[in-house]
């Protein structure tokens, strides 16, 4: 067809090769992608001035051929390479048009290795060898080059490391445009290609090179090369560039910048690349450095400090001990430099501690011999210091409060840029030491605002104006703010300290500890300041501190949590605080004490709450009306059980409201009091739990449970709890009983004599919610006796399967219940039955399932001398259901072998059933096992003829008692023993049976 198209005028006019169809497909393309050689010659040949002319395009072929590599398709480039027909050659680097790729281009850049050894392998020239061999140094070059044009590196490694190209191959030569690979690789600026050709035989003292190629460098070129390098930290290239000229005579400065603005020993430093950096230094010390912020005459102190403060500015660490330690830098470096340049001051400026605390360690001053002062920002000094403080670094702060105090005044309480002072940061990060450091260098603690931060600019006050000594009160009420125990305790317990400030006093800015600490909320500073002699009365009483009601009642609370009945009541008494005022949620002054936090452990915590507890009710306290919003509950008319008085009132109100939970943990909280015994009995027996479970308040239930309410307590009736919640079907509160570790789950009911287990199991619940009741129940108490039977002499077991609970029965037998179990069916007790004929009388499969699966005796025998086997063998020959005649298949499958010769009987008498008998002896029941009577199955067949029967069994092998016991005339041993009938024969004439073994060792015997 494609022919057709092309060769017939019509079409071909329409038609050239180069044409997109409508996806944009191409027909030469297509035929490349689809390897189909014939059509893509015929389109190539239809691209000539006439196609009968068979004759090729050459633009054409290069291009199809470029195609064909670019798709990976070597059988194609085979084919238009070795045809024969195109009468010219095409040059291994040869393109179809100027911009476009050749062939071994377009194999390097694709990095197809195949395509590329068959072009090389074929020949530089496609069907013509001659110009291959010749040049075939010069050609590889060549292709050297294109691939580094290309920065393709495997394919420039695969041509230098291939051995069958590598001995042709000079990387020092140039190639026929008289360019060298490491100048092409340069210009394009790969690091990688670069670095790998100088490790594969670049030379770095060929002039030739230098020479050939020097031109085609320009300075931009080579500084950016360099800097890339640096940064990928390659020394190899570093030091072959900082090597190369341009402009015929000039080389690379390490300050020269690139378009970016960088320099290369600004790289090295900031990469932190010791073998660079000393290479380029010891590089730039045999030159001048130019003078772009460099000294230009010869490289000196003020050139490597410059260099130093490059590291120290970008807080390179590595690189300044390099420099500072390095002895062949000691004649270039003055850490001591003079001027607003120093390094000390670029470390200062930086705010790195660890950079200043080891210039310090090399002897740096902030201050040269001629006292000559360098200028430094203020604020950053005082950063500097502040760090300092963080970092712990004693030595920091020393010199930069004692160097510099000559001229910059730093004062303990100047705020750095983030507000925070130095006496502030030392009280922060509780660094003693340095703040014993600032209190005793005459630190000036007075706050003073400074308008800008230029240390120059900063406000001087008048030396007379600066307390010599530091206010040590302000210092506490720092701590005080910020929580600082530690410091707080320093001051207080320091005999350097504690005689020269009063704890309740004021400030110079009308601020007092305790009264910080109470609007801090911060209890245990309050408490410390209490037992360190600071007075609440005393705060009370200062006609200069103004206390609201909010302040006093935080007084009584904190007075309350500290357990103080002597400040409660001198609060009380005095009229400072109204017997039922409420604080600010809404709490009264008795909800504050019944709220208190208790140790149910310590005896005198308990007694000294009671008796705030106690006090406020004798003043006439009540419960907070946030209980009942139209009354209060007077704690002095509760007579029957306080506890259960209130919780009585408040569940009366559940409106479902924010009101109910805030009842609920007020009552929570009298109950954590410890003032009531939540164990107290009302005239009923119950307790308080008993209310919660009848209301079914899982919450408060819970709270009691955790609080360690007596879950054992029974009332008038003799009932528990736990029997009260089971009957009340609240499985959630039963969960919640069985998980408290003080239950007693092995007694019996008082009414029913009654298990727990025979409780949970006989209730309404859900069959799942008990087996959930159940697992919760052996998880958090494994020393629960599964076999206590009730008063009646039953088991759980019994009434899981009395119930058919197949999922109950399966996990209480998993947990040890006795699937042997007997019980009695009547009252006198004479009648026994086992639980698998139970389970059989209410004709539930899956129970009797299970208790044959964990080896339940088949074979008891009840005081009527009833088995389950012979029950259910009766029951299925009988054919009373379909279901026994299934249970007895079952049977007959698994225990075969536990069949008796008695129960076996009655499938042959009186109703017998033969498919019964069938089934029992095709699953290997023993067919000749004799019972007490020494008869075998086929004797009771005899005794009740059955012809069926009986031709059955004996096809079967079964044997009579006889047989089996016939005994050889010769040897007198059983015939039986023989393994099979011919082992023995018998005799014609008597009948006899005999050894055939016998026979042939006894002939003699035989003729007498």
């Amino acid at each position: 067809m494609v022919k057709y198209l092309m060769k017939t005028d019509k079409y071909r006019k329409l038609i050239t090769t180069g044409d997109y169809d409508k996806n944009k497909e191409i027909p030469i393309i297509l035929a490349i992608r689809n390897e189909n050689f014939d059509i893509l010659n015929c389109l190539l040949q239809s691209n000539s001035s006439s196609y009968y002319s068979n004759r090729y395009n050459k633009t054409d072929v290069i291009y199809a051929l470029v195609m064909a590599i670019n798709n990976n398709k070597i059988s194609i480039v085979k084919s238009l390479i070795e045809n024969k027909n195109h009468g010219f050659t095409i040059k291994i680097d040869e393109k179809y048009h100027d911009n476009s790729e050749s062939a071994i281009s377009a194999a390097i850049k694709n990095e197809n290795r195949t395509i590329m050894d068959y072009l090389l392998n074929y020949g530089a020239n496609i069907n013509q060898n001659s110009y291959y061999y010749v040049n075939y140094k010069c050609n590889l070059i060549d292709i050297l080059s294109i691939a580094i044009n290309c920065n393709k590196l495997s394919m420039i490694k695969y041509l230098l490391e291939n051995d069958g190209y590598s001995k042709y191959i000079d990387v020092n030569s140039r190639n026929k445009n008289d360019k060298y690979p490491i100048s092409l690789a340069i210009n394009n600026k790969s690091i990688e290609i670069i670095e790998y050709l100088l490790n594969h035989g670049i030379s770095n003292t060929n002039s030739n090179n230098y020479y050939s190629s020097y031109n085609n460098y320009n300075k931009e070129t080579l500084i950016n090369v360099l800097n890339q390098a640096i940064k990928k930290n390659s020394l190899t290239v570093v030091k072959y560039v900082m090597n190369l000229k341009f402009n015929y005579n000039s080389k690379i400065k390490i300050n020269d910048k690139d378009s970016n603005d960088e320099m290369p020993i600004y790289l090295s430093i900031i990469n932190e690349n010791i073998e660079i950096t000393e290479f380029l230094l010891t590089n730039e010390i045999k030159t001048n450095l130019r003078s772009n912020g460099w000294y230009s005459s010869s490289f000196n102190k003020n050139s490597l400090n410059y260099v130093l403060n490059i590291a120290i500015k970008n807080q390179k660490l590595s690189v300044i001990k390099y420099l500072i330690e390095s002895k062949k830098y000691e004649n270039y470096i003055e850490v001591n430099n003079n001027g607003n340049d120093s390094s000390i001051l670029c470390a200062l400026n930086s705010c790195n501690v660890e950079i200043v605390d080891y210039l310090l360690y090399h002897g740096v001053k902030l201050v040269d011999s001629n006292g000559y002062k360098r200028s430094i920002n203020y604020g950053n000094i005082v950063k500097s210091l502040n760090n300092a403080i963080q970092h712990g670094k004693l030595k920091v702060v020393t010199f930069i409060i004692e160097t510099s105090s000559a001229y910059a005044n730093i004062e303990a309480t100047d705020p750095s840029n983030n507000n925070e002072s130095p006496l502030s940061s030392a009280i922060q990060y509780e660094n003693l030491d340095i703040l014993d450091y600032l209190l005793n260098y005459n630190a000036n603690l007075n706050s003073k605002n400074y308008n800008n931060n230029n240390i120059n600019n900063k406000n001087n006050n008048n030396n007379s104006d600066i307390p010599q000594k530091c206010e040590l009160l302000f210092v506490l009420n720092i701590a005080v703010k910020k929580n600082i125990m530690v410091v707080i305790k320093h001051l207080f317990e320091n005999k350097n300290y504690n005689t020269l400030f009063n704890g309740n006093n004021q400030d110079k800015n009308g601020e007092n500890p305790m009264m910080l600490a109470i609007n801090h909320g911060h209890i245990e500073i309050i408490i410390y300041l209490l037992n360190h002699g600071v007075s609440l009365i005393q705060l009370i009483n200062d006609k200069n501190i103004s206390l609201g009601k909010k302040d006093l009642m935080c007084i009584f609370s904190l007075a309350i949590k500290n357990k103080n009945i002597f400040l409660v009541k001198y609060l009380i008494e005095n009229k400072h605080i109204h017997i039922n005022d409420h604080d600010e949620n809404n709490n009264t002054l008795i909800m504050l004490a019944l709220n208190n936090d208790v140790n149910a452990n310590d005896a005198d915590d308990i007694k000294r709450n009671k008796e705030i507890i106690q006090y406020l009710q004798d003043q006439g306290a009540s419960i907070a009306s946030v209980f009942n919003k139209n009354e209060t509950i007077s704690i002095a008319s509760l007579k029957d059980n306080p506890l259960i008085t209130i919780y009585k009132a408040i569940s009366k109100k559940k409106n479902g409201n924010k009101n109910d939970k805030d009842n609920k943990k007020m009552f929570q909280s009298i109950i954590n009091s410890h003032y009531f015994d939540m164990n107290e009995r009302d005239k009923h027996g119950k307790t308080l739990l008993f209310y919660a479970i009848e209301n079914n308040d899982i919450d408060n239930v819970n709270y009691l449970i955790h609080h360690n309410t007596d879950v054992n307590i029974k009332n008038n009736q003799d009932q528990s709890p736990l029997e009260i919640t089971i009957k009340n079907k609240a499985d959630k509160i039963i969960l919640s009983l069985i998980e408290s570790p003080n239950i007693l789950l092995n007694e019996r009911c008082y009414d029913k004599d009654e298990t727990v287990l025979t409780l949970i199991i006989k209730s309404q619940l859900k069959q799942a919610v008990k087996l959930t009741i159940l697992e919760k129940l052996f998880k958090c108490h494994s020393q629960i006796n599964i076999n206590q039977v009730n008063g009646d002499d039953k088991s759980p077991l019994y009434y899981s399967i009395q119930g058919s609970m197949t999922s109950i029965v399966r996990y209480l037998i998993d947990h040890g219940a006795n699937v042997n179990e007997t019980f009695h069916i009547d009252k006198s007790k004479k009648k026994e039955q086992s639980l698998l004929i139970r389970a059989l009388e209410i004709n539930n499969f899956d129970i009797i399932k299970l208790l044959i699966e964990n080896q339940v005796d088949v074979n008891y025998a009840n005081s009527e001398g009833i088995t389950f086997l012979s029950e259910i063998t009766d029951r299925a020959s009988k054919k009373k259901c379909e279901k026994n005649i299934e249970i007895f298949k079952y049977c007959a499958e698994r225990i075969p072998q536990q069949f008796t010769m008695s129960v076996v009987q009655k499938l042959i008498f009186p109703n017998a059933n033969f498919n019964l008998l069938k089934l029992l002896i095709e699953n290997q029941w023993n067919i000749n096992q004799e019972d007490h009577q020494n008869h075998t199955i086929l004797d009771y067949v005899r005794e009740h003829p059955n012809e069926e029967i009986q031709d059955y069994l004996i096809s079967k092998g079964a044997k009579y008692y006889d047989e089996l016991h016939e005994e050889c005339c010769i040897c007198f041993t059983s015939i039986n023993e023989s393994n099979s009938n011919k082992d023995y024969k018998s005799c014609n004439l008597c009948k006899h049976k005999f050894h055939i073994n016998c026979i042939n060792t006894n002939t003699n015997y035989l003729i007498s």
